[in-house]
């Protein structure tokens, strides 16, 4: 057995002061453990990375104050707020793997969204780094892919430049159906055309005057995969990762 101690630092949530909290912090693992059960998602101890991956043979303690976000074999979202002393093996009692999904959030942590396997893989993340913000129902500017959005809800379009009127067209290419809509001036949202009706797996194309035509399609989430839990997971499993680093970068 090996055991991981050591001293971390702490930041306040919104930008605060560091204040360093000396505490001990134990990962006791076994050398030459098969594979990781459990992944860092994010963490307010140094020595616990987002992306680090901790065998079913750990015990992690947590300090007072200290918040840990985990990803189960499941691929749900599990928080440890400290002062809390557990196993991993009771963490994930009762879990049923779910494919690479831990790997899948790995190499979104690691490379902002974008998938090195493929080719363009560079071109992708320096394209989904534009997108900052994480929306159930909003169509960032520049987005291109799979967009997840919950079902039912009104989607509505943003746009960075903000100062005068503008147009945005969105073509339903299986339908061969358009719509418009307006930004006022001032304005960095729309809503989406209600001409057209926003459907799982339909490919649009989304224009707008001197700038490229993007092409996006539409995966729908039912509600029950949208909360703190269920998110990263679901975001993945649909291969919308620009989005799921969108949520990992808010975290």
């Amino acid at each position: 057995m090996i055991s991981l101690t050591g001293q971390y630092e702490r930041r306040a949530s919104y930008g605060g002061p560091v204040a360093r909290l000396f505490s001990a912090i134990a990962i006791v693992a076994a050398v030459g453990s098969a594979h990781a059960e459990i992944m860092i998602v994010s963490s307010d101890i140094a020595v616990l990375a987002p992306g680090a991956e901790i065998a079913d043979t750990a015990r992690i303690e947590i300090p007072v104050g200290a918040v840990v976000r985990i990803m189960l074999p499941s691929g749900k979202i599990q928080t440890l707020t400290g002062p809390m002393s557990t196993a991993v093996a009771d963490l994930i009692k009762g879990e049923v793997p779910s494919g690479s999904i831990l790997q899948k959030a790995k190499a979104i942590l690691a490379n902002g969204g974008a998938d090195q396997s493929k080719p363009g893989a560079t071109r992708a993340a320096s394209n989904r780094a534009r997108v900052q913000t994480f929306s159930w129902s909003i169509i960032q500017p520049g987005a291109n892919g799979i967009i997840c959005v919950e079902r039912g809800a009104k989607l509505v379009l943003a746009r960075t430049q903000t100062g005068t009127v503008g147009e945005v067209t969105v073509i339903d290419t299986a339908a061969n159906a358009r719509g418009t809509a307006s930004w006022t001036a001032g304005a960095s949202e729309t809503a989406w055309p209600k001409e057209i009706e926003p459907k799982a797996g339909t490919v649009y194309q989304v224009a707008t005057p001197g700038e490229p035509v993007r092409q996006i399609k539409l995966s729908l989430v039912d509600r029950a995969g949208t909360d703190d839990a269920n998110a990263l997971k679901s975001l993945i499993e649909a291969d919308c990762r620009a989005q799921a680093a969108a949520w990992l970068a808010r975290r």
